[in-house]
């Protein structure tokens, strides 16, 4: 690789990404940044779904690159194929593939595009996005480019899918911790009202879901009400 320094550079700026904050933004912009810095590029996108959820980010040297923006409102198109066929597309000048693509080769002259490279980001054999790589003339996409932007891909691909898993699983330990603390309360309403109308446990619970019946409220709300404040369950 005529770069080596280079990359090293941008493995590491990559590496230091912060999982616990689940920025997929942040990632996907740092990668487009990184592509076009490494590379010589006019311009790079990236469009990835993580948790259900679409994101498009594109970094270009001129404002008015949005060839991502376009692809994604496509049926088809060279980073369309990427995606589906979870495969390399490399094109040396899209404006070119007037019968394929019209549609694309028609914005892309529009934009200024010539070259496109899709390079899919993948977890096995699901892909969730692609990195497109563009060029302001034609361009013979050399294999040290592809490998490169291959693993800046890869690297981008286990962040997106490591913060989120994280942050899915902060979500249901934050879930679970309050299931628990809502049981507890309700124990408490339980025994409070055992003691208060000298009735068992089981028959306490069912004074508080009656109660709680013919108010239209919650057992949770009642057993709040009893523990917070003191109130007893009538019959």
């Amino acid at each position: 690789m005529h770069y080596d320094q280079e990359f090293v550079g941008a493995i590491a700026r990559l590496a230091v990404l912060p999982a616990e904050k689940c920025d997929c933004i942040a990632a996907m912009t740092e990668l487009n940044r990184i592509a076009i810095e490494l590379l010589g590029l006019f311009g790079s996108g990236v469009t990835v779904t993580v948790a259900g959820r679409q994101h498009s980010i594109v970094e270009s040297t001129a404002r008015e690159t949005d060839l991502t923006w376009f692809q994604d409102r496509l049926v088809v198109g060279p980073c369309r194929t990427t995606w589906d066929a979870l495969t390399t597309v490399c094109l040396p000048d899209v404006r070119e593939c007037v019968e394929q693509w019209p549609e694309i080769a028609a914005e892309a002259r529009c934009t200024g595009i010539a070259g496109i490279a899709g390079i899919p980001m993948h977890i096995g054999i699901h892909c969730i996005g692609v990195l497109a790589l563009y060029s302001d003339e034609p361009r013979m996409w050399r294999e040290d480019d592809i490998s490169a932007a291959d693993v800046l891909a890869s690297m981008t691909t286990g962040y997106l899918i490591d913060s989120t898993a994280l942050s899915q699983n902060e979500s249901r330990a934050a879930r679970l911790d309050r299931e628990v603390q809502c049981r507890i309360v309700v124990e408490q309403a339980k025994g409070m009202t055992a003691d208060d109308r000298q009735v068992s446990v089981d028959q306490a619970y069912r004074l508080i879901e009656q109660h709680a019946v013919r108010h239209n409220t919650t057992v949770l709300a009642v057993a709040q009400a009893i523990v917070g404040v003191g109130f007893r369950v009538r019959s």
